[in-house]
């Protein structure tokens, strides 16, 4: 598969890296989800890449949380091998209990012990069938720029909180009419799916 944005004759991997030389940060963008069965491998090869380039993941992961709107949300954080210390640098605080994480993160984390390479899973509470700004502004603020030395700023995520919170109750509305009409729809993606 392919993908594409509006307006653009270009089209791209649905899976792809952007490189922030400034800030010596990576970021692994995805527009489909890594399937299940899929993970293992997917981890496999990504932590080879990791290795051989010789940087510290960050993975990121959602826990299902409920939330005031304006809430902003605290972080916790797990890691591997000098992932523990990093954390402990930037002042994370652990799991509040123990848990599971599936899906690529897992795999992820998982291929990270067995390889014995450096890794950071950082976690946010958050609805995940909507996008979240407080939780990315979060997961940024009090995990990756402490825990990575970066200073990404998050003041337009914050101006746009509130357009897309709006956008999120246009979405849940939708969600809502959608169980009632069970029929085959085609639809175009949206900047949040």
């Amino acid at each position: 598969m392919t993908v594409f944005d509006e307006a653009e004759r270009d089209v791209n991997t649905p899976i792809r890296l952007y490189i922030d030389d400034d800030e010596e940060l990576i970021a692994l963008r995805s527009d489909v989800p890594v399937h299940v069965m899929d993970a293992p491998l997917f981890a496999e090869h990504l932590t080879e890449w990791i290795v051989d380039h010789e940087v510290l993941p960050i993975y990121l992961g959602g826990v299902p949380a409920e939330r005031g709107a304006d809430e902003v949300p605290s972080i916790e954080g797990i890691g591997v091998g000098d992932g523990q210390a990093r954390l402990d640098e930037a002042a994370v605080a652990p799991p509040d209990s123990g848990g599971m994480i599936s899906g690529p993160p897992g795999a992820l984390l998982s291929e990270a012990a067995a390889e014995g390479v450096d890794a950071v899973g950082l976690m946010v509470g958050t609805d995940p069938r909507f996008p979240d700004p407080q939780g990315a502004h979060a997961l940024i603020k009090q995990g990756i720029n402490p825990v990575a030395g970066a200073g990404i700023e998050t003041e337009r995520l914050l101006e746009q909180a509130e357009e897309i919170m709006e956008r999120r109750k246009e979405l849940a509305k939708q969600m809502r009419q959608a169980d009632r009409h069970e029929s085959s729809q085609v639809s175009r993606t949206g900047m949040y799916q």
